[in-house]
C-alpha cells in the first residue's frame, strides 16, 4: 500500500478488513503488537488477512509484557513510555497509523530516528498529554514534563484531503492515551464505513488461540515450512493471476511484478529462516 495514492472507497474497505481483524483477535484477548503495513497481506477485491504472530501475546490486566515491538513508526506512545501493561489499544494506534498512511499516499505519519523523536512527533500532533492520566514509568513521566508544552494540531488541517468521517475515525484512534482510544468494535459503528458493512462478517472468535505447535503437534520444522508456504500460495493465487493478465498488456507492470516476487521470495526465506533459528 506504499507509496500509492488509493480511492477512499479502497482506503475504507482495506481499513474494514483490518479492524474485523482485530475485532477477532482482540475478542479472545490476543494483541498483534506489530501491526504495519509489512504484517497486512492484501489480496482480490481488498480481502485483507493479517500476519506474522511472532510478537503477539494473550493478555491480562494483571500481566506484565516485554515492551519490545519491531517497528518505531507504528508503536503507541505508551509503549514508548515504558508502559508494560500491553492492551488490545497498542494495535488500534498501528492501525491508525496505517489508515494516515493510506490517506497521505504512503506517507509515514511518525517517522522519527530514535525514540525521543518519536514522541516528539506524536506530541506534536496530539498535545501534550494529561500527566495525571498519562500511562508511562516514572523516569518517562519526568522526561515529558520537561519537554515545552504542545497544543492539539486540528486534525482536519492536518489532513485537508480525507473526508471529514475519515478524520474524525482517525482522531479517536489516535487518542495520545488509550483510555480515550477507540476499540476495534467501535470502530467498526463509525458511521466512515457506512454503506459497507455487513455486520454478520464482524465475528468474535469462538475458542483460544493455539500454537503450531499444539495443532501439529508430530510435526517437524520442515512440516511447518510447508504449511506456511502452502497457505501463502493459496492466498495470493488469485492476486497473481489476476496480476499476469495485466501485465501481458503492458511491460512495465510485468517488469514490476517480476521485481516484486523477488522482494517477497527475499522476505519470504528470511521469515522461514528465523522461524528455523527460533526452534533450535
Amino acid at each position: 500500500m506504499a507509496h500509492q495514492k488509493l480511492s477512499d472507497s479502497n482506503i475504507k474497505l482495506i481499513l474494514y478488513n483490518i479492524l474485523k481483524g482485530l475485532k477477532y483477535i482482540h475478542s479472545v484477548n490476543v494483541i498483534h503488537r506489530d501491526l504495519k503495513p509489512s504484517n497486512i497481506l492484501i489480496g482480490k477485491n481488498n480481502q485483507v488477512k493479517l500476519c506474522d504472530f511472532g510478537l503477539s501475546r494473550a493478555y491480562d490486566d494483571n500481566q506484565s509484557m516485554t515492551l519490545y515491538v519491531v517497528t518505531r513508526y507504528y508503536r503507541a506512545p505508551e509503549l514508548i513510555l515504558e508502559w508494560n501493561k500491553s492492551h488490545t489499544q497498542i494495535d488500534i494506534w498501528s492501525a491508525g497509523c496505517i489508515f494516515s498512511e493510506m490517506l497521505e499516499g504512503g506517507k509515514i505519519l511518525f517517522r522519527g530516528e530514535h525514540f525521543k523523536e518519536q514522541l516528539q512527533l506524536i506530541i506534536g500532533l496530539t498535545g501534550t498529554p494529561d500527566m495525571q492520566k498519562l500511562k508511562a514509568s516514572q523516569e518517562a513521566k519526568e522526561y515529558i514534563s520537561k519537554l515545552p508544552f504542545s497544543s492539539k494540531q486540528d486534525f482536519r488541517k492536518r489532513f485537508p484531503d480525507a473526508s471529514v468521517l475519515a478524520v474524525d475515525l482517525l482522531e479517536k484512534m489516535l487518542q495520545f492515551d488509550p483510555d480515550d482510544r477507540i476499540s476495534a468494535q467501535q470502530a467498526l459503528e463509525h458511521p466512515y464505513f457506512d454503506g459497507i458493512r455487513n455486520t454478520q462478517e464482524e465475528i468474535d472468535c469462538t475458542r483460544p488461540f493455539e500454537q503450531i505447535e499444539q495443532m501439529y503437534p508430530n510435526s517437524v520444522s520442515t512440516d511447518y515450512k510447508k504449511l506456511i508456504y502452502d497457505e501463502i500460495v493459496k492466498f495470493n493465487e488469485d492476486s497473481q493471476q489476476a496480476l499476469i493478465q495485466q501485465a501481458i498488456q503492458n511491460p512495465e507492470l510485468a517488469l514490476w511484478i517480476n521485481k516484486l516476487q523477488q522482494e517477497q521470495k527475499q522476505q519470504l526465506l528470511e521469515k522461514l529462516q528465523q522461524f528455523e533459528n527460533s526452534k533450535v
